[in-house]
């Protein structure tokens, strides 16, 4: 059985706690798998609780962390020195301290078995990462359009790729399915493309976390058409600000049958 880490973050905890209207993912959907999970013995109840079996336990092992915050200076100098503007790349909103990067550097999900594609790597999120925990670069496949941020990272051993979105958005990269796609700057001409790609690519009940440059949220028209296309590809939005939008992929044909009926 597919189980979400999104559901696994939480436990142990009293089962009322998922029958919440105020938890991240449908209560119909986390009820139905709850159960299941419980069938299955990857989830057991006591006295109410909600524990997760040894099983989901060695799943979902995180890599320990060994600070909170993180400066990225050298990428940062980089991009100073590098940065194209055609790209759009990230060169005034990196402070990780502040949030909403703040929030989405301790929310973000660093598990030993976990696969993650970047797409678009001009942020220096990846470095940011590498200075909280000992992730392994092998857990990364990285594709930007811009081939100098391409070969700095292949320079610091990742896999990365050089490649425009509008031309991928029906391939599968080798390592695919992933469990996290991080997808920067989208644009509203190319949202289709973009978000096609990552749900091509992504495992279900794997995460999106989609970031924006500042012009794109100019146009509300162009923010609400982020939504519907997420949406369309059976995308749950969990979190959106004026940074990012983090959504997961449920495939679930019934769900989602209701939820476009309203």
């Amino acid at each position: 059985m597919e189980f979400p880490y999104e559901i696994y973050k939480f436990l142990p905890r009293n089962i009322e706690y998922f029958n919440s209207s105020y938890f991240p993912l449908p209560q119909l959907i986390v009820v139905k798998l709850i159960e299941k999970a419980k069938y299955e013995k990857l989830l057991k109840e006591k006295n109410r609780v909600i524990f997760p079996s040894p099983q989901l336990k060695e799943k979902f092992t995180p890599i320990p962390k060994k600070k909170k915050w993180c400066m990225v200076k050298k990428c940062q100098e980089f991009l100073r020195q590098n940065s194209k503007p055609n790209f759009y790349q990230a060169i005034t909103h990196l402070n990780f301290k502040e949030y909403p990067l703040s929030h989405l550097i301790e929310d973000f999900p660093l598990i030993k078995s976990f696969k993650y594609l970047f797409v678009g790597i001009g942020n220096c999120l990846i470095d940011c990462l590498e200075e909280i925990a000992d992730i392994d670069k092998r857990q990364f496949t990285l594709i930007d359009i811009d081939k100098d941020i391409v070969n700095y990272y292949r320079n610091k051993g990742y896999k990365a790729y050089w490649g425009d979105i509008r031309f991928l958005y029906n391939a599968i990269i080798p390592e695919s399915p992933f469990d996290v796609v991080v997808s920067y700057h989208i644009e509203y001409y190319q949202t289709y493309e973009n978000i096609s790609f990552a749900y091509t690519n992504l495992k279900n009940w794997g995460y999106l976390y989609l970031a924006f440059a500042s012009a794109e949220l100019e146009d509300k028209g162009d923010f609400y058409a982020v939504m519907e296309t997420l949406w369309h590809f059976h995308f749950w939005i969990i979190e959106a600000n004026w940074t990012y939008i983090k959504a997961i992929k449920i495939e679930d044909e019934e769900f989602w049958n209701s939820f476009f009926k309203g």
